[in-house]
């Protein structure tokens, strides 16, 4: 399932200053690398995007466990879940927790999902598009990378 994508958290530091809701601009924004694309998180948001377990590309919308750093991306979940032969085969692919308690949580507690559609990010591929997590797919669609000026590229 892996998309050979290799998609860990970036080191923080080469992002703008983003103001803090307390009105302090000393935090800087996380930044985080999904679908091949840096992002800067809004300090807002900072801490909450976890990728998925599984493909460690997408962004892990869904809870794989009673642990909330264990989440799945809706594809890889939708894969699980067509590959099993039953509910019983499902388990978290970090710590084995079989999927039917956490469902059984799910239940009892409200929906898998962790709303993470209003999250705010800027694109430092770019450095041009700021807006919220779902509108990420239509920008990667449309990006264009850096902006490089001609004298920064070589002539062949």
């Amino acid at each position: 399932m892996n998309s050979g994508v290799n998609c860990q958290p970036v080191q923080p530091g080469a992002g703008a200053t983003v103001t803090h809701p307390s009105g302090s601009a000393s935090e800087e924004p996380e930044q985080i690398k999904i679908h091949g694309y840096v992002w800067d998180v809004d300090v807002r948001w900072k801490g909450v995007l976890r990728l998925c377990v599984v493909c460690e590309d997408g962004l892990g919308s869904t809870l794989a466990c009673r642990n909330i750093n264990h989440r799945l991306c809706q594809p890889c979940l939708s894969a699980m879940v067509r590959l099993a032969p039953n509910i019983d085969d499902i388990a978290c692919p970090l710590c084995w927790t079989p999927f039917k308690e956490t469902a059984r949580l799910h239940m009892l507690f409200g929906t898998p999902l962790i709303p993470l559609g209003d999250v705010k990010l800027s694109c430092l591929e770019c450095n041009q598009w700021s807006g919220l997590v779902r509108d990420m797919r239509t920008h990667i669609q449309v990006c264009n990378g850096p902006d490089v000026s001609c004298c920064q590229v070589p002539d062949d």
